[in-house]
């Protein structure tokens, strides 16, 4: 009987250790293999996430969800969804979902980890981190959706060595309407905002992308020699 006793109060001090375990103050890691990210969080970042994980209420067992993204913190590592906003500790046994709040803001984290992180990379290392998923070249750019369902836009160099630019916008579905605010002047960037990958380049002798809107319908967009709009054409 005691002895029964005694494994039931460790079982349940092991449950409270892992219900109310703190992280200590550091400086926080992000890596995420599938896109090649791994950034050092600033002073004040690293702040905010460790109050997120410290202040929130977990729940015991860890889940089955994919998390792609590692932070890595002094002593331990705990897995991120950007998708499911979740943590997975395993050391603890334990996960935790966060607020819509907290979501967004780690997701303008990750985001701009992202971005920093594609700065000055080569041609080389950039399709090499996209390999296996949509991507379309053209001139001096590369656009692709990242694992996460985002659209990336890559600026290079004139030369075409390293990245100048990057930036990653949320996955839209183009009505007609956003097409017909396109306005000529607009960047390249400015277009991928407001509707998305491009599907194709298809013209010759002509600086051309095809842009796939909602229920298939297609436009062209026409640029001129500083790749700004020149004009918008719906082809199909």
């Amino acid at each position: 009987m005691k002895k029964i006793l005694l494994i039931v109060l460790l079982c349940l001090a092991l449950f409270l250790v892992g219900c109310h375990a703190k992280y200590e103050n550091c400086l926080i890691q992000i890596q995420n293999e599938e896109i090649g990210l791994d950034i050092e969080l600033t002073e004040e970042e690293s702040t905010a996430i460790l109050k997120i994980l410290n202040d929130s209420e977990w729940k015991n067992d860890v889940t089955k969800t994919d998390c792609p993204y590692l932070f890595k913190l002094s002593e331990q590592s705990i897995a991120y969804s950007d998708e499911a906003g979740l943590f997975n500790d395993k050391e603890n046994q334990r996960h935790l979902i966060v607020t819509e709040g907290q979501r967004a803001y780690i997701r303008s984290l990750l985001l701009e980890a992202e971005k920093s992180d594609l700065v000055g990379k080569t041609y080389e290392e950039v399709l090499a981190s996209c390999s296996g998923l949509p991507v379309q070249e053209y001139l001096n750019y590369v656009f692709y959706v990242n694992p996460d369902g985002n659209n990336v836009v890559v600026a290079f160099d004139g030369e075409r060595k390293l990245v100048e630019r990057a930036e990653i916008y949320s996955a839209v579905e183009p009505e007609e309407d956003d097409f017909a605010s396109i306005t000529v002047g607009m960047s390249v960037f400015d277009v991928v905002k407001k509707v998305g990958h491009p599907s194709q380049s298809v013209t010759f002798g002509l600086a051309t992308m095809d842009f796939e809107g909602k229920n298939g319908a297609l436009f062209r967009i026409l640029w001129d020699g500083e790749m700004k709009v020149a004009e918008v054409t719906r082809i199909d």
